[in-house]
């Protein structure tokens, strides 16, 4: 939801600026894409669009004129979803701004006699003949005593209020508001969403993409989204829609739109239980109050209703006052803490709120809890603890105060896998930390892990070159070091797949030769992370030393794997697969050689279901090459389990039967 983490997943799907990182909903809004879009990084479009993924796997642009906020009011690129958190929000497979598809779809699913109940008019019978040619000489008997009687009347009437006009079209649309409660509603949630304030404060992205999927549901089988909120909601079916709306006004913040709604559709028609009920992630409206900051919004809910509890926690065991501290309410947590410092501090179950403090580096608050005799010291459930948590956010002003301040630095201070602060700050590329470190205690960046990884080996994992070349100029020493598989910064480096990283090692004198414990190369491990570029570099630019010791076509010690029969395993599906072969085939690679098991590059493609590489494999050049005969489809016809394999190993058959 912010650069940083967007140019974090980019990293992390291994996009590039040829196939830029995007994140879209689907062309149902079903869900969020992440796919690296092979049109490039950053496209342009028109204000008063979102975006969609279509199924031709083109971007598409989304009016969103309709939307009651957050809809984009300026040009923007593609690479800047971000800056929209309006077109990122699903539900109901609507964006969860456009009120009018949310209204749609929850009476779309109710049964029709259940709209017919909620119909503010009665539908007459259907009328025989007769009856409609007695009602049709009655209503005109009507309308004639009507003009005789009533017109008069009427027309003074219209003369004597011709003077406030104004006070009688404002009456009219009151009146008309008053009257129509979901016309009533869209126009309250427009104005105030849209007028009061614009997109105040973002949903958790990271929550709203987990319920979307199976997270709660994973043992129910091809039940959609929709029925299985339907079922694990505490409201029912008919409320979802109320919810839906008290969520929006508690998460904006309007207090004037949850008030409204709280008075005619929760107080007036006995829905007070409502306030208390939890949707499909266990939180009720308190945690969406407490995430949009008001207070008061916060009060009334509980003045409302006596039974909602302060302490009531979501499914992943989160309080108000979690969500009001990672939501960065600073109103709202100090008075959660003033207020019910005893039932909420204790309360929460592996992120605590002092985490939260850390993720977005507010030092007040930290001040504050601190000052609330909070325990500073307490980690997460995989032993992470505040620092830790800063560093990885990049958070260098609350990192700074910390180390200065001394507070988790000593020696010895490690997550279970042996990982201290140092590690942290090479996986975060975070080179600030580092330098705080250097002066202030080296130790950290010369310790190693349990499986005895470096930071610089982390930092060569996850190609941050920045870090890679401080740790390089200023630790050499860390450069000979290897991990209890022998590995060392270059077979990192080819997991990583920045070519810049691999360069500099290399200049320092890194030898791409070497070995792992196993015998791997760094080709070895750059087929299997499916480094393109990478792979290019190291079969051109070495491939004389290569072929001087076969490492071309290197086998493993443990199972007799060459780097070719990695291609086919880690299936990525974008390309990759494909132009290594055609890399490794260039430079005389054996890709109809067998490991231990007997497995081609081929067979190990069909089993990890690597259909555009078996695809690949069969064409006329390789199968040809690779000697790919009618009897080896057949037998691989036979142990295939994937249909799309299936299609294509009987349509490449087909073919060689009919030549």
């Amino acid at each position: 939801m912010n650069a940083k983490e967007w140019a974090d997943a980019s990293v992390r799907r291994n996009c590039n600026d040829t196939h830029g990182y995007h994140c879209v909903p689907d062309k149902n809004f079903s869900s969020l894409i992440e796919f690296c879009y092979p049109l490039g990084r950053r496209i342009p479009f028109q204000k008063g669009n979102c975006l969609e993924l279509a199924y031709t796997g083109i971007l598409n642009h989304v009016k969103c004129g309709n939307f009651s906020y957050g809809c984009p009011e300026k040009d923007f690129f593609s690479n800047e979803m971000y800056l929209y958190p309006a077109c990122l929000r699903l539900a109901e497979n609507c964006f969860t701004a456009d009120l009018r598809c949310l209204k749609k779809r929850y009476y779309e699913q109710l049964p029709r006699e259940k709209i017919e109940a909620n119909c503010t008019c009665t539908c007459p019978k259907e009328q025989s003949p007769r009856d409609k040619n007695d009602s049709t000489v009655f209503i005109a008997i009507i309308i004639v005593l009507c003009v005789l009687v009533i017109a008069p009347w009427l027309i003074l009437f219209l003369c004597m209020r011709i003077r406030k006009q104004k006070s009688f079209a404002l009456f009219t649309i009151c009146s008309k508001q008053i009257t129509d409660d979901n016309e009533a509603t869209d126009l309250l949630l427009r104005e105030s969403s849209g007028n009061m304030l614009t997109d105040r404060r973002s949903e958790d992205l990271h929550d709203k993409r987990n319920s979307k999927g199976t997270r709660h549901y994973k043992d129910i089988p091809n039940s959609s989204v929709n029925e299985v909120k339907g079922i694990f909601v505490d409201f029912t079916v008919e409320d979802s829609e109320l919810f839906i709306l008290l969520k929006r006004q508690c998460v904006n913040g309007v207090l004037v739109g949850f008030q409204y709604l709280n008075k005619t559709r929760v107080k007036d028609r006995g829905k007070h239980k409502i306030l208390c009920q939890r949707d499909e992630d266990g939180c009720t409206l308190l945690h969406y109050a407490a995430q949009g900051g008001s207070i008061a919004i916060l009060e009334e809910i509980m003045q409302t209703n006596s039974e909602v509890k302060i302490d009531i926690k979501c499914f992943r065991g989160q309080t108000v006052l979690d969500y009001a501290i990672k939501n960065e309410q600073k109103d709202m947590s100090e008075f959660l803490i003033t207020k019910h410092k005893e039932l909420l501090l204790d309360t929460c179950q592996g992120i605590k709120p002092i985490h939260w403090v850390a993720w977005h580096g507010d030092l007040n608050m930290f001040y504050f809890l601190r000052q609330n005799d909070v325990d500073l010291n307490i980690k997460t459930k995989n032993g992470l603890n505040i620092l830790d948590i800063a560093i990885m956010r990049n958070k260098d002003e609350f990192c700074e105060s910390m180390i200065n301040n001394e507070y988790m630095i000593q020696d010895g201070k490690h997550d279970e896998c042996g990982w201290n602060i140092a590690h942290y700050a090479a996986y975060a590329n975070n080179v600030n930390v580092l330098d705080l470190l250097k002066s202030k205690n080296k130790s950290f960046i010369m310790a190693k892990t349990t499986t005895q990884k470096t930071t610089l080996h982390i930092a060569c994992e996850y190609g941050h070159l920045e870090v890679a070349g401080f740790i390089i100029e200023n630790f050499e020493d860390l450069l000979h070091y290897t991990d209890d598989l022998k590995w060392n910064a270059i077979h990192y480096a080819g997991k990583g797949g920045n070519l810049q990283v691999l360069r500099l090692l290399k200049e320092k004198g890194m030898l791409i030769t070497s070995l792992t414990g196993e015998e791997k190369t760094v080709l070895h491990i750059s087929c299997t992370h499916k480094q393109v570029e990478l792979c290019r570099y190291v079969t051109e630019k070495f491939y004389n030393d290569l072929q001087k010791r076969n490492l071309i076509n290197k086998k493993t010690t443990t199972q007799s794997w060459m780097a070719a029969h990695y291609i086919g395993v880690e299936r990525k599906g974008d390309g990759s697969e494909e132009k290594i072969v055609d890399i490794l085939f260039g430079c005389e690679a054996n890709l109809s050689e067998k490991t231990k098991q007997g497995w081609s590059v081929l067979r190990i493609a069909i089993d990890h279901c690597n259909r555009r590489l078996v695809k690949h494999l069969l064409s006329i050049t390789y199968r040809t090459k690779l000697n790919i005969t009618r009897e080896i489809l057949t037998d691989y016809l036979k142990i295939a389990k994937d249909e799309g394999i299936i299609k294509i190993l009987q349509d490449t058959l087909n073919e060689m039967t009919t030549k």
